[in-house]
């Protein structure tokens, strides 16, 4: 009795570890998604805490900026607790986006706005979207791929 008791705590353990490993991520896809999800988050709360002051310089861009600012957050939220293909592809989008706004700002200035100058902060968020857009070659794999590494297929039976 003593046995069987032990084997069936070893089996428990064993599910939760297994459990765990795919919530914590111990393969490269997840651990970057919520890398990214990260990214993404914080580079959404910038904007959301700069929409105020954007908005005394012109309505458009407070707007733009608040825009922007919850589509990050939002796509890093979805990223983070999903991982599917469109939640990548709307944080990179969003990014990419972001990063030519940026630069364009800097460059050749917006519609009606004179070039800005670089700042620190800019620079340390546009790297941080620039991340989230390159970030496709360890987020976006093919779903059997995804499914044999997470341990959800094994020999050509699909586990739920």
């Amino acid at each position: 009795m003593q046995v069987s008791g032990s084997i069936a705590i070893e089996k428990i353990h064993a599910h939760d570890r297994r459990d765990r490993r795919r919530v914590y991520g111990e393969n490269r896809h997840v651990r970057a998604r919520i890398f990214v999800g990260g990214l993404s988050l914080v580079a959404g709360l910038v904007h959301l805490v700069l929409a105020g002051h954007h908005f005394e310089e012109a309505a458009w861009l407070g707007t733009a900026f608040l825009a922007d600012g919850l589509g990050l957050s939002l796509a890093g939220i979805w990223l983070l607790t999903s991982g599917t293909k469109q939640a990548i592809r709307a944080a990179e989008v969003i990014a990419a986006l972001t990063v030519l706004a940026y630069l364009g700002s800097r460059t050749i200035g917006l519609p009606g706005m004179d070039r800005e100058a670089w700042d620190a902060l800019g620079l340390v968020t546009t790297i941080t979207e620039l991340a989230i857009v390159v970030s496709w070659p360890f987020l976006d794999r093919p779903g059997r791929e995804a499914g044999v590494e997470n341990g959800l297929i094994t020999s050509g039976r699909r586990e739920l």
